[in-house]
């Protein structure tokens, strides 16, 4: 995505330009990569408990582009990773389903440290999986009852 395509913020938010691009992990890494290959190392993520978007700027600057949305992956999780233990990365985390309605709020950002960013995926990944384990011995034994009610297998 280049730039004159994305929306742009300065520190008080006002979008200008297209919505954000959804990318695949592996894409969504490599347009990070890009981002920070011109110099737009610092990045906020905007979470909701499924996905992301990212926004970068230069350390220091008030100018924000948007780099994306879509899952946060093992490809994106370690350009992420490598940006919070170089402290260049912030995080919010948002209720909205639609990360793209999102107006971001884009000073006094905190920094995201790797163990927050790995909290957030272990929630991620509770919320999106669903039972995290096997029934139990008194369910399976219930539910073998009421499917046979005999108790003998037919």
């Amino acid at each position: 995505m280049s730039v004159s395509s994305a929306k742009v913020f300065a520190s008080t938010p006002v979008a200008a330009g297209a919505l954000p691009a959804s990318f695949s992990d592996h894409e969504f890494a490599a347009e990070l990569k890009h981002h920070q290959g011109d110099g737009r190392s610092r990045w906020h993520v905007i979470a909701n408990a499924f996905s992301i978007r990212v926004l970068s700027t230069v350390s220091g600057h008030n100018q924000w582009d948007e780099v994306g949305m879509g899952d946060l992956g093992s490809e994106t999780y370690d350009q992420l990773k490598i940006a919070a233990k170089a402290k260049r990365l912030s995080w919010t985390n948002v209720d909205s389903a639609n990360l793209e309605e999102v107006a971001p709020e884009l000073s006094n950002l905190p920094i995201q440290s790797v163990s927050q960013l790995n909290a957030w995926i272990k929630h991620r990944d509770k919320v999106t999986t669903g039972r995290q384990g096997e029934i139990s011995d008194s369910v399976k034994a219930e539910v073998a009852s009421l499917a046979c009610p005999s108790g003998k297998p037919e």
